[in-house]
């Protein structure tokens, strides 16, 4: 996850890449299968468990702690799928894009 978390332009969100080395914010494009917010939280739960593992995620140099970075990750993750979803059906599209409002950090 250390390489594949990309943060928002104003640092209020944090994004899942696809992969080391494409994707994310904006035209890049962004697949929700790579989220997984209920795995994120058994992943936080165990870091905070066994200290000295906060490797995994980024420090962007926002002062988080880990599980304060976990937290954005999970909750970026889920306001993703709920405006990827279709309107009329409730089913997430395979392929979005995502991008921030620079004001709010609410997510278009």
């Amino acid at each position: 996850m250390y390489h594949e978390t990309v943060a928002s332009s104003t640092g209020k969100n944090w994004i899942v890449k696809l992969g080391s080395c494409w994707g994310g914010w904006d035209s890049n494009g962004n697949n929700p299968s790579y989220h997984s917010p209920g795995g994120y939280r058994i992943m936080r739960d165990y870091q905070i468990h066994f200290s000295g593992r906060d490797y995994t995620l980024p420090n962007f140099g926002d002062g988080l702690s880990i599980k304060e970075r976990w937290n954005k990750l999970m909750m970026t993750s889920y306001r993703y799928l709920d405006i990827t979803q279709c309107s009329d059906i409730g089913i997430v599209a395979n392929w979005a894009t995502v991008s921030e409002n620079d004001v709010d950090g609410s997510l278009l």
